[in-house]
């Protein structure tokens, strides 16, 4: 999948450094684990992901347990959310969870079949404990519970006002490099790459002065940006003091 199917498909293998501490490469990492399996014991066994561990099964009563064969589906997602150091991983917000999702559903419906066939005067029981479990999750975890709606997300504030103005700014048939947040609103065309992963110098890049992301430190990031600014190739505007507007001389932007 990693040397021939990804980058057929233009992509990589881009995030193995989130398993930094049991190798850097796929095969040191099989072979650390294979001649130190305490390296997964310590990798798995913390605090924080004891929690993600809890609230990923409880608002399902813990019944992908009890699925049998079905559970298997989910062991690909726990290797990979547990394994890693990478904490947004394992804080049950974000995306990562998506490759664990429909097995656990799955899982949940065939752990509900099999405690039914196995204690059927206690279905009621079971319904009830389900019932607790999916009410607990909800209100007590859930990102869109009624008490913690996240009513913040549809308020504009002036980070989002300028990065739609940004976008706006942008010709459909650029090529763009920009800040991650920004790649997805601006991907309908040919080539578009997050700052720093760039194999040529593109018609446009877009820097949020204030996000390193992608960057080790301020110096790496002030220097990939000067490398742009003193090149000689690119005017540029700046937005609220933060936002710089790289595009190359002759290039028009969209008003």
């Amino acid at each position: 999948a990693t040397k021939f199917i990804m980058p057929a498909l233009g992509g990589g293998l881009l995030r193995l450094d989130r398993y930094s501490q049991l190798g850097i490469s796929a095969a040191d990492i099989v072979k650390n684990i294979a001649g130190n399996p305490w390296l997964i014991f310590k990798t798995i066994f913390v605090a924080e992901k004891l929690r993600y561990f809890i609230w990923l099964f409880l608002p399902v009563a813990f019944l992908p347990f009890f699925s049998g064969r079905a559970f298997i589906l989910l062991i690909p997602g726990l290797l990979e959310n547990f394994l890693t150091n990478f904490e947004s991983q394992f804080s049950s917000f974000y995306q990562y969870d998506s490759v664990l999702i429909p097995g656990i559903f799955f899982a949940t419906i065939y752990g509900f079949k099999n405690l039914l066939e196995k204690w059927p005067k206690k279905e009621r029981v079971i319904i009830w404990i389900l019932a607790a479990a999916i009410f607990t999750g909800y209100f007590v975890r859930s990102p869109i519970n009624p008490v913690f709606f996240p009513t913040g997300v549809f308020k504009s504030n002036p980070r989002s006002e300028s990065l739609r103005q940004i976008v706006k700014m942008v010709p459909a048939d650029a090529s763009v490099t920009a800040q991650t947040n920004l790649v997805p609103h601006l991907a309908q065309r040919e080539q578009i790459y997050m700052l720093g992963t760039e194999p040529f110098p593109t018609d446009i890049v877009l820097i949020d002065g204030a996000d390193l992301s992608g960057f080790a430190n301020d110096e790496v990031f002030q220097a990939y940006a000067d490398h742009y600014i003193n090149s000689g190739n690119y005017d540029f505007k700046v937005l609220n003091n933060r936002y710089f507007i790289l595009y190359k001389k002759g290039l028009k932007l969209q008003r």
